[in-house]
């Protein structure tokens, strides 16, 4: 008797999965709320049958219009899933009413009496058809799920209004392109995975993000499958994730409106392409920069759009926001992980003619930094400037009110973690002849005028301070001609923090900002005075010279084949412990070298073990051109690859696998044999990820790329 209940209960899950409670198809042109429209699906003997007064769909039903049927709204209606026969005068008519749809659209191609499963559609002939007044719609409710499967309806009808109106926390789906003339997110999140077109005419068309309701795009944004194709308005009040991966994302409306509390988060790490003629950021508005890689500025921020709240929160506090050009933020800047990097004559100006805010928790801004200091300015000002290796804020905190607003710029200027001798000069009792090689670099304009600001410096990796309290702040106004106090009183500095009090400022003013100290107390590190890497072949030669060492130990040598993971290579002893002479050094890096970019970096030591890390120095391998008898296939591969070689003569030759820090993974020798020669390497037990493939046969070597997928 279990047996016999479970295959009822059985057969009954299946007939709901396919019809939820009843399947209702139209047998003539008519009203949803009309019997007479409609047959229903008898489970039991698996027959159409005309409907009875009071049977029409509802929201556990699934609903099909036949060919030739046109099926209309006279009010308010729902259903589980609808489909349409894919045949020409198959119409929908929402007029200004709602149909609320718990489940999927599909298109499908049997002809009645139909049977099941259906055979469905990637194109259509239907139309959806709203109302006069505009407020026709279907309405998608309901949980996690995709709305449209792959196949069952492809390219979308035009003019008509779609709302996603999901349960909270749920994610709806479209795997392929969609289109509507009018598309909302009201709840939940909506996951556009191919491109959304909202098609209303042409120019004419919306798409509507509102409160706690997400839109992630993961491809292109236009009226019609060009991609300059713009359509009317994006209007954002919710948060719209911009998400793709493609190297050429698209955006293209006329209007896009950011309102107040509305989010649009930036996560493609590629520049996004925009063909946008009116941006409206208001007030409470915000972007955000959410990628796993350093992101290039786009479209979502161009120059001539100054926004109110900008957020950098990439992962890591390697993954720079990259800027090309001025940017302006009016209200607020905040960076929780990752740099924001600015070209060299660009800048990020925070706060126009009024005080804005900044939250720094991480991060550095590699460039010119500009804040505005308003007249009513108390405490500390910060400027969160440092380099891609060292964060190095400056700042300024005001004791008193400025006695006139204005704006203060500065910028980190990384020269090494070296020194320069300069005139002595001295501040207090403490004679200074050494300045840092790094500096801040800044000016101050607009009026402004300070006579109280209490400075506070990082320089974050300098070396050679062996007496921080003796630390100074050094100041220059004629780009490093000359250098002086700043003016102010000296305070002890701690670690590789400087301070300076009672410091005054008045624009205009050009300056930059060292560090000071003396051969004795804070000789600063071994001035690296050059440092060049050059190829032979497949070995790198190093060279390297310094000025003025003092209890030096030697040169560790660091590699990278990646650009961020430097491993120890070797060592070279100081020719001195301490000399104010030029000593020259070199190292020849014979190991085997893969194709592409190799870095270097010293690690100068002191025999008390303070350290001081070089700037990377480079060489490009590429050089080691693969000639065109050499053929590698397929690549990307999966687990074996074929290398087709044409030999001269006859003879042996070693293939190697090598990783992206050098390491030989796999090593093969083969004998070849005058004329054309095929390899068969398997390579199953390699993980996913980059190779470089070696050939060397008398000395010769050749390198290649390859990739496991």
């Amino acid at each position: 008797m279990k047996k016999i209940y479970l295959l009822i209960f059985t057969l009954f899950l299946l007939c709901e999965s396919n019809f939820a409670q009843y399947g209702y198809r139209t047998v003539a042109t008519g009203n949803w709320n009309n019997y007479t429209t409609w047959e229903r699906y008898n489970t039991g003997t698996s027959t159409w049958n005309a409907a009875t007064s009071g049977q029409i769909p509802g929201n556990m039903d699934t609903v099909y219009i036949q060919q030739g049927h046109t099926l209309s709204l006279t009010q308010n209606e729902s259903c589980v899933n609808i489909a349409f026969q894919n045949s020409s005068g198959v119409r929908l008519i929402l007029n200004d009413f709602i149909l609320t749809v718990s489940g999927s659209i599909a298109a499908f191609t049997n002809t009645a009496p139909f049977t099941f499963p259906l055979t469905y559609s990637a194109t259509i002939n239907f139309t959806i058809q709203n109302g006069a007044m505009g407020f026709g719609k279907i309405k998608f409710t309901g949980n996690t799920r995709n709305i449209f499967t792959s196949g069952q309806w492809g390219a979308n009808p035009q003019f008509w209004n779609c709302e996603f109106a999901l349960n909270t926390g749920a994610i709806a789906t479209l795997p392929n392109n969609f289109k509507a003339g009018r598309i909302i997110v009201s709840s939940g999140t909506l996951i556009a995975n191919g491109d959304l077109r909202a098609d209303g005419g042409t120019n004419a068309g919306d798409v509507i993000i509102t409160p706690n309701a997400t839109l992630r795009v993961n491809g292109n944004m236009s009226r019609t499958g060009t991609v300059t194709s713009t359509f009317d308005s994006i209007d954002v009040s919710g948060t719209f994730e911009i998400a793709g991966t493609s190297s050429n994302q698209n955006i293209s409306a006329i209007n896009f409106n950011v309102n107040n509390g509305g989010k649009v988060v930036k996560i493609n790490k590629n520049a996004l392409v925009t063909t946008i003629t009116n941006r409206n950021w208001a007030t409470g508005s915000s972007l955000t920069y959410a990628g796993t890689e350093t992101q290039t500025v786009g479209g979502e921020f161009p120059a001539t759009t100054s926004l109110p709240k900008v957020i950098i929160n990439n992962s890591g506090t390697a993954a720079s926001v990259n800027f090309s050009g001025n940017r302006y933020i009016l209200d607020t800047l905040i960076m929780t992980s990752g740099n924001i990097s600015l070209g060299n004559m660009d800048s990020l100006t925070l706060g126009i003619n009024k005080t804005a805010v900044l939250q720094h928790s991480s991060g550095s801004i590699i460039g010119k930094f500009n804040r505005y200091i308003a007249a009513t300015t108390l405490g500390n000002v910060l400027f969160p400037v440092g380099s891609t290796t060292y964060y190095r804020p400056l700042n300024a905190n005001f004791v008193s009110s400025p006695l006139a607003a204005g704006n203060i710029s500065v910028a980190h200027v990384d020269m090494g973690t070296g020194f320069q001798n300069i005139n002595s000069f001295t501040d207090g009792s403490y004679t200074i002849n050494r300045a840092s090689a790094s500096y801040w670099e800044g000016s101050v304009n607009n009026g402004f005028l300070a006579a109280n600001i209490y400075l506070t410096c990082t320089l974050t990796g300098q070396g050679g301070i062996l007496n921080a309290s003796e630390t100074r702040i050094i100041g220059s106004t004629d780009g490093g001609a000359t250098f002086g106090t700043p003016g102010g009183s000296h305070v002890s500095g701690t670690g590789f923090t400087a301070y300076r009090s009672g410091f005054q400022t008045s624009s205009p003013l050009d300056f930059r900002i060292y560090f000071g100290g003396n051969s004795i107390t804070n000789p600063l590190p071994v001035q690296l005075k050059t440092f060049t890497a050059t190829k032979h072949n497949n070995q790198t030669i190093l060279n390297w010279s310094t000025v003025n060492e003092k209890n030096s130990k030697g040169f560790e040598i660091l590699r990278s084949t990646n650009q961020s993971e430097f491993e120890s290579i070797g060592f070279v002893k100081s020719a001195t412990t301490n000399s104010n002479i030029l000593n020259t050094y070199n190292y020849t890096d014979a190991r085997v070298i893969p194709m592409g970019n190799v870095c270097y970096k010293l690690k100068q030591m002191d025999w008390d073990g303070n350290t001081i890390i070089s700037k990377a120095v480079c060489v490009n391998f590429e050089g080691n051109v693969i000639p065109n008898s050499v053929h590698i296939s397929p690549n990307p591969f999966t687990s074996n690859i074929a290398v087709q070689y044409t030999s001269a003569n006859s003879g042996s030759i070693t293939l190697q696998i090598i990783n992206l820090v050098g390491k030989i993974l796999v090593q093969q020798d083969y004998f070849i044999n005058k004329g054309e020669n095929t390899l068969n390497v398997s390579l199953e037990n390699l993980s996913e990820g980059i190779y470089y493939i070696q050939l060397e046969s008398e000395g010769n070597k050749f390198t290649k790329r390859i990739i496991k997928k």
